[in-house]
């Protein structure tokens, strides 16, 4: 007995050996791996471009939905991956600004997307989109609250949009700098805010992007209605639609370059500007 158990033991490895090295064996093996791997990739990527495809088309509800219902669950089945996290923020943003059911699903919305975004920056510290989407979501989150829980938002937020200029300043057309203005004209002096900052900051935007009209849409108000400057007004409107029009799929630059020939027929009297656009957060992707 104490002869064939060695022996048995050492035919047993040997054989397992010989199958598991067998030439025609590994082949099929790595052929199989990759193989499930690709066809996961590969459904991931048809899901991406999906929501995409449906988020380009995001003035319609239905497509905007559509577009953050897939962003979630991408997000869900791989949270350590920053696009999903920062799409899904900033689809819950667009949603819950655009197209909310009621008040209470909007602040739902930018309390769910602020939260996607930061779980984007926890796992990748780099993800200059998590960090923006995180601060719009977040004082869209805190003006549905009051006074009080927007002041409490928005110091983490400015150090989130700071973060974004630092590590991307073209994220969302310049956004951290446009957001950081908006936060400047939101606020009373009292608690801080500064026209003549936003003023920087608005110019800083435009100096980083300035093929695109959101950002002189934005100076130009400044102007108009915080500064009493129509002239200057005036000129920063007349560049922005002198701008090549924004494709299709651009909603936001649309709607300011339409806003901005609006200010410039009306030539800068009695502008009305809906309650939805002239919101003191509403920053645009």
């Amino acid at each position: 007995m104490n002869f064939f158990k060695p022996v048995c033991c050492t035919l047993t490895f040997w054989m397992i050996f010989n199958i598991l090295t067998s030439s025609h064996l590994w082949p099929f093996a790595i052929h199989h791996s990759w193989a499930e791997e690709t066809k996961e990739k590969q459904s991931t990527d048809h899901r991406t471009q999906s929501a995409d495809q449906a988020y380009m088309q995001r003035e319609s509800e239905a497509k905007a939905r559509k577009a953050l219902s897939i962003y979630r669950r991408l997000h869900t089945e791989r949270e350590r991956h920053p696009d999903y996290a920062w799409k899904t923020a900033m689809a819950s943003y667009y949603v819950g600004l655009h197209h909310p059911k009621n008040e209470k699903e909007a602040e739902m919305l930018f309390e769910k997307g602020e939260e996607a975004a930061r779980e984007g920056f926890l796992f990748n510290e780099d993800c200059a989109p998590c960090y923006f989407w995180a601060a719009v979501n977040n004082l869209l989150w805190g003006q549905k609250g009051g006074s009080l829980r927007l002041l409490f938002v928005i110091r983490t937020a400015q150090k989130n949009l700071e973060k974004v200029n630092q590590l991307d300043e073209t994220v969302a057309y310049a956004g951290g700098w446009r957001t950081l203005g908006q936060i400047e004209v939101g606020l009373p002096g009292f608690f801080g805010g500064s026209d003549e900052r936003a003023e920087r900051y608005f110019k800083k935007a435009i100096e980083i992007v300035p093929e695109k009209p959101i950002n002189y849409l934005y100076l130009t108000r400044l102007y108009l209605e915080q500064m009493d400057q129509p002239e200057k007004a005036l000129e920063v409107a007349n560049k922005a639609v002198r701008l090549p029009p924004p494709p299709e799929h651009d909603v936001e630059n649309r709607h300011a370059l339409r806003d901005l020939q609006k200010i410039l027929k009306k030539k800068l009297s009695n502008v009305t500007l809906s309650k939805k656009e002239n919101l003191p957060f509403s920053v645009q992707q």
